[in-house]
């Protein structure tokens, strides 16, 4: 699993201090991915950057969210009886901004573990139920979660398979596969493989090649991508959505959303549910970016960023 690594955190307290989305690597035009850009500030402690990258063009369009911000709160989508599309989600919950979530089947079903409202989902409704221990994806998610005071994360299983190769230290139960939870998780949302790993972003010698990322084939072939990420200090969550599968939009290997993520200060990042689910809403603005069905498509599960009179639940820190 070759990687290469980054500096922890170095594009996020930028980005909020000046709005300009700059790395050491970006300064050189040639070794960013990201070529052009507009950033604005749509609600208070939320950061929307919205650009192309270089050559095959693709558009993404990103929020990078302050979680200390006075009245920011994150929520996922509590138990559904049917699928839902991102806007629909949105406007129903009232969030200011919201985007898909874990792959799933149309049961719904999500492949890894799924918390909304502060209730974890029922067994027969997430990929740990043991009725589907024989499919692929069981036990391959990782996930980000949300709780009064903290951001937590667990890495993948395929991370944790070579977990003495990657150093793995940071995270819930770094070096064990496991489905239990932080005890008060409010909001959870799976997602593999892993594109930045504690600081080290996920490369290999061909973006297509049978070896690069082993446990998730579909990373080898530019897509419309969707990714959620964590400042090293957790304080900042990255959302990020690709669009794909048009002539002004190529979409993405899984290895160019790794470098994506990376230049938007991910220290820690995941896939998440791409193809025809990516989509970005934005209130105000309705869908931002271009979900390659032509249409919205119902998903499972969502992110959702809300912003809030009363001060913040929490401030998220490092467990």
């Amino acid at each position: 699993m070759p990687r290469t690594s980054t500096r922890p955190g170095v594009l996020a307290a930028a980005l909020f201090a000046s709005l300009a989305l700059v790395t050491s690597a970006a300064r050189n035009a040639e070794a960013g991915i990201i070529e052009s850009q507009t950033t604005s500030h749509p609600f208070p402690g939320v950061l929307l950057v919205e650009g192309k990258t270089r050559v095959p063009s693709s558009a993404f369009h990103a929020s990078i969210v302050s979680l200390c911000t006075s009245g920011i709160r994150l929520d996922a989508t509590a138990t559904p009886s049917a699928l839902r599309t991102v806007p629909s989600w949105a406007t129903r919950v009232g969030a200011k901004l919201a985007l898909n979530g874990d792959f799933f089947k149309p049961a719904p079903r999500v492949y890894g573990i799924a918390v909304g409202g502060g209730i974890e989902w029922p067994l027969e409704k997430m990929g740990i139920d043991p009725a589907v221990s024989g499919e692929w994806y069981y036990d391959h998610f990782g996930w980000i979660a949300v709780g009064p005071g903290w951001v937590d994360f667990t890495h993948t299983g395929e991370a944790k398979a070579h977990a003495e190769q990657l150093g793995l230290a940071h995270g819930f139960m770094p070096r064990t596969m496991t489905h239990d939870i932080p005890p008060g998780t409010l909001a959870l949302v799976s997602g593999f493989p892993e594109l930045v790993t504690e600081g080290t972003r996920y490369t290999c010698a061909s973006p297509t090649a049978s070896t690069c990322f082993p446990d998730r084939a579909d990373m080898r072939t530019r897509n419309p991508r969707t990714a959620m990420g964590l400042s090293f200090d957790r304080s900042i969550i990255v959302f990020a959505v690709v669009d794909g599968r048009t002539t002004v939009s190529a979409g993405m290997y899984g290895t160019e959303l790794a470098e994506l993520m990376e230049e938007l200060g991910a220290w820690q990042a995941f896939n998440l549910d791409g193809g025809g689910s990516s989509e970005m809403w934005l209130a105000g603005r309705g869908t931002i970016s271009a979900p390659s069905d032509g249409r919205s498509r119902a998903v499972a599960n969502h992110w959702g960023v809300f912003v809030e009179d009363a001060p913040a639940a929490h401030c998220a820190y490092m467990r």
